[in-house]
């Protein structure tokens, strides 16, 4: 290829490195190239020099394909657009031109490509010299080689397939030509260049006289500039492609103006006299696609009956179900998400079985908003087996990154660092916007997680709001009854707050008789509470009724035929209604009936789904079967590296094409999904449970290589492939991970798990680490219940450190007592013994008193772990009993601080000097007081940590408070609070 090509092309995308040039024209040039994204080779087409024009015309013509999957029109993949130049990405086809496959050994060197014609007048001056040429040269083959007929047939069949589903989007390809038809090693026929493609009867251009195509296989009608073009246009064209392949020249030879002359007023000479020996059939619809009128040509139904000799297949319906009997809903969710233009917050929730249309219902009414108010729509979705903390928000935040980053920065800039430093915890993809990197291997505290976890949620409230005063925002998430609690407690945060004006957050969750899921119950709450003005909508999505039902089957079969209607009819009720079954059994009914074998009945959708997969090539299966046994998005490197070499034509096309899986980009990362989750399930179900752990195996195995860091994805294959010890390793760092990402309910479901699996060695660290999860994410009496067993009867490390978290979990749900308790067994632990009976408490505190008088500081700081651990006890202990026992507890703090003092670090001894001065200031020393506290805010603000601040500016309310100071008492009191909750 040239360099200059190559240059762009480096310039745009690191992504992609060039192999070699397939093929070059005038708008533009095409390579083959690596994709490093999806570790295959792809074709990508090039405009270098990035003029409007030509980006204009690329982008069209992936746009109006980009959506439209079918095993025989080649699949469109990325488009790229940059000053430096536009591309866009497309499969890769291994094979020939359609001739090369149907006349196999003919002399094809003098065959050259054809060129296509952007644009002529036909009353010009006429066709250059060079254009005259271009049309002169022919096969020549005539006689020398036969068509291999039994080729042919296949080749025209699925091309008229490939051309019937382009048809019935309302496009016609216009420059159908054999070097546009490419067929693959595997015999799979892939139409290509769809730059011209065009609406049907389309209006722009009425009398122009304007000729598009290859005049050697133009319509007459195209040949005449009319723009009222239609199917029967593209299948002139493939008569002429038909013709040729059975003769071996073209129905006209000549220069480009004798052709057009001839197709306008001249029959092509009759097959049977050129190539007597052809079957009759196909030299007859040959004949007949050539006709000059095209009324008179045989459409895509005749073709096929032509080709095969048995009933013509249904014509392929819309790609996706039409709504139907939503009305009333999709007014309902237009009517709330407009009040959001209006500066109103919203919360709508949306409820029903599965497959019932909730998804295809929200997407239709988000679109129209999205494209009428220039709103920001971001959507996410929950799978059961999720493995990402804020599994619901994740998407959503990756979109914002992606598509709005320009946006985002700017809010981002105006929060401030604490509040973007806490937002990159929990969503570190954020922090990159502005050039902001948390160090999220910091270890935080118990009390410190908490606290950052709350500034952060309180932070994506001033985020989104951010947004919201440019435009609407719209936050979507399906399927939240697979939520988790992480996820949970940030819509907490939006929700249980005064409304967020122009924000709307839509929730789709499955219910059929059970409670809502705990995210809808949430949500609920926070409606009910009328200060906090939210508007709302609740709606159900149910079954269709039987007319309704059996309308939709209808228009998917395409056909209004008594039998369709009898048809149409078993498919409702097969499907009980439900839109993404009746989908289902349309589907497999067309497929059916593609390959001559067509059904008059259906059994049920699960029967429709199994009945597909089992006509599934075996490298398609096995790819199917890998996305199924995911349990939710698998990255396309993961999956291709795990499916191995495949001799076939390429199984993700084939998925894709035929609606059984999707390609999402996922924060930069290609991912494969089923289409829904009842394909999932049937498809997961036709496993054994030999054949479901090979493939968890295979998994594994692909993500080690492919995505290493993927932690928790790794854990759950490799268990599940029977690898205990490497599915701990992954579950234990992936909840270390999520603990830094202040997930701490994440982090809790991965160590119970790894604890599961573990040795009865590890056991004792895991149930530490889980207790620690179980305490920062509020959830006390569990964290009481799993450690004070696992601590019983033993002194070591680890079951301290259980009993001192059980206590931290007890005083979480109030129970001070059993708290108290808990800490006198953890005292113990320490080494420090409390005392007994009111005089010995006292007599202990005047000693104390006295000694903390009496000894000058030693420099905090010196390092004895275990003298730290117990200062955390102290102060613990010291907050239990000042509440109940306040001369035990004033001794306790004494103790404390003198520990503090000698080797607490800045901020314990910080904390410790600012509860001393509020005790001195409430005692009535309010001098000596006030000067300890400047010491302890003094030291607080050199250790950065919000706790001691707060602590400080607490002590410093307090000191106010005695002072009858009043408004400086509520002020410090505020900003402690403040701090503290970021």
């Amino acid at each position: 290829m040239t360099n200059d090509a190559a240059t762009t092309l480096v310039a745009i995308s690191k992504r992609f490195e060039v192999i070699r040039e397939l093929g070059r024209g005038g708008m533009g040039v095409v390579l083959e190239a690596f994709d490093a994204a999806r570790g295959l080779n792809v074709a990508l087409k090039l405009i270098p020099d990035g003029s409007a024009q030509g980006t204009l015309a690329l982008k069209r013509e992936f746009r109006v394909l980009a959506d439209l999957q079918h095993p025989n029109l080649v699949r469109l993949l990325d488009l790229v657009v940059q000053p430096q130049g536009s591309f866009f990405t497309m499969e890769l086809i291994d094979g020939v031109d359609f001739l090369e496959h149907c006349r196999p050994g003919g002399d094809l060197r003098a065959a050259p490509h054809e060129s296509t014609v952007v644009a002529r007048t036909l009353g010009s001056s006429g066709w250059t010299d060079g254009d005259d040429a271009a049309q002169t040269d022919t096969h020549g083959d005539a006689g020398v080689t036969r068509v291999d007929e039994a080729r042919l047939r296949r080749a025209v069949e699925q091309l008229v397939h490939g051309l019937s589903a382009l048809h019935a989007e309302g496009l016609v390809h216009r420059d159908l030509k054999p070097n546009n038809c490419m067929v693959s090693r595997g015999g799979r026929v892939v139409l290509l260049d769809f730059g011209l493609v065009q609406p049907v009867a389309t209006e722009l251009g009425r009398g122009s006289g304007r000729i598009v195509g290859t005049v050697a296989y133009m319509a007459p009608e195209q040949a005449r500039g009319e723009t009222h073009l239609g199917p029967a246009t593209d299948w002139y064209a493939l008569g002429v492609m038909l013709y040729e392949a059975l003769s071996g020249v073209r129905p006209f030879e000549g220069n480009a103006t004798s052709i057009i002359v001839a197709k306008l007023t001249a029959e092509p000479r009759p097959l049977h006299e050129l190539a007597p020996e052809v079957a009759p059939d196909l030299a007859e619809l040959s004949m007949a696609l050539l006709a000059r009128d095209p009324a008179a040509r045989p459409d895509a139904a005749a073709i096929l009956a032509r080709l095969t000799g048995a009933r013509a297949s249904l014509p392929p319906g819309p790609r996706g179900a039409p709504l139907v009997q939503r009305d009333k809903e999709l007014a309902a969710l237009e009517d709330i998400l407009a009040r959001l233009a209006r500066g109103r917050g919203a919360i709508v929730l949306i409820r029903g079985v599965s497959g019932a249309g909730k998804s295809a219902l929200v997407t239709r009414a988000l679109q129209a908003f999205g494209a009428k108010k220039r709103a920001v729509v971001l959507t996410g979705r929950c799978y059961p087996r999720e493995v990402v903390p804020f599994n619901a928000f994740d998407r959503v935040i990756d979109q914002l990154v992606t598509a709005h980053s320009e946006r985002v920065s700017e809010v981002l800039r105006a929060l401030g660092g604490e509040d973007v430093a806490a937002l990159a915890r929990i969503f570190p993809a954020l922090s990159a916007l502005v050039g902001f990197h948390a160090d999220t291997t910091e270890p935080l505290g118990v009390e410190a997680r908490q606290h950052t976890r709350d500034r952060a949620f309180r932070a994506v409230r001033k985020l989104l709001s951010g947004l919201a005063a440019y435009c609407p925002v719209v936050i979507s998430l399906d399927d939240v009854q697979w939520a988790d609690a992480d996820s949970l407690a940030l819509a907490g945060a939006l929700a249980n707050t005064s409304s967020l004006g122009g924000v709307g957050l839509l929730v789709s969750y499955r219910q059929a008789d059970e409670a809502p899921p705990r995210f809808a119950s949430l949500l609920r709450r926070a409606i009910n509470d009328a200060s906090l003005r939210w508007e709302f909508l609740e709606l159900p999505v149910g079954p269709l009724d039987h007319a309704a039902a059996v309308a939709l089957a209808a228009s998917l079969l395409g056909d209004d035929s008594a039998d369709s209607a009898r048809l149409a009819d078993s498919i409702a009720t097969a499907a009980e209604g439900l839109p993404i079954g009746i989908v289902e059994l349309a589907r497999l009914v067309r497929a059916e009936a593609e390959a001559g074998r067509a059904i008059d009945s259906v059994e049920s959708v699960d029967h429709a789904i199994r009945t597909r997969f089992s006509r599934l090539s075996p490298a398609a299966s096995r790819l199917l079967h890998l996305v199924a046994v995911s349990e939710g998005p698998l990255p396309l490197k993961v999956a291709r590296r795990a499916l191995g070499d495949v001799e076939e034509d390429d199984p993700t096309a084939v998925l894709t094409g035929n609606h059984w899986v999707r390609e999402d980009n996922v924060g930069g990362t290609l991912m494969l999904d089923t289409q829904h989750d009842r394909l999932r399930e049937v498809v997961g179900g036709t496993l054994t449970a030999e054949l479901r752990r090979d493939y968890h195996q295979l998994l594994a195995q692909a993500l080690e290589v492919e995505e290493p860091a993927m932690h928790e994805h790794l854990a759950h294959h490799h268990a599940e492939a029977g690898h205990r010890t490497l599915a701990v390793a992954h579950a234990r760092t992936a909840a270390e991970q999520a603990m830094q990402q202040l997930a701490f309910d994440r982090a809790a479901k991965l160590l119970g798990r790894a604890a599961s699996l573990a040795s009865e060695g590890e056991r004792g660290r895991l149930a530490v680490q889980l207790v620690q999860a179980l305490v920062a994410a509020g959830r006390g009496s569990e964290a009481a219940a799993l450690a004070l067993p696992a601590a019983a009867g033993r002194t070591d490390q680890d079951a301290r450190d259980l009993r001192r978290l059980a206590a931290e979990g007890l005083l979480q749900t109030g129970r001070v007592d059993a708290a108290l308790d808990v800490y006198r067994s953890v005292a113990r632990d320490e080494a420090i013994t409390l005392p007994r009976g009111k005089a010995s408490t006292l007599t202990a505190l005047l000693a104390a008193r006295a000694t903390l008088a009496l000894r000058s500081e030693v420099p905090a700081g010196q390092d004895d772990e275990r003298q730290r651990r117990r200062i955390d006890v102290l102060t613990a202990l010291s907050a239990v009993l000042l509440l109940i026992d306040p001369l035990s507890g004033a001794l306790i703090h004494t103790r404390r601080l003198l520990l503090a003092r000698q080797y607490g670090d800045a901020r314990q001894l910080a904390i410790a000097l600012a509860s001393e001065g509020a005790m001195r200031s409430a005692m009535g020393n309010r001098v000596r007081g006030a000067a300890i506290i400047a010491d302890a805010q003094q030291r607080a603000e050199a250790s950065g940590d919000p706790y001691a601040i707060s602590a400080a500016l607490f002590a410093r309310g307090i000191l106010a408070y005695t002072e009858w100071r009043l408004t400086d008492a509520e002020r410090d009191l505020h900003e402690s609070e403040a701090v503290l909750l970021g």
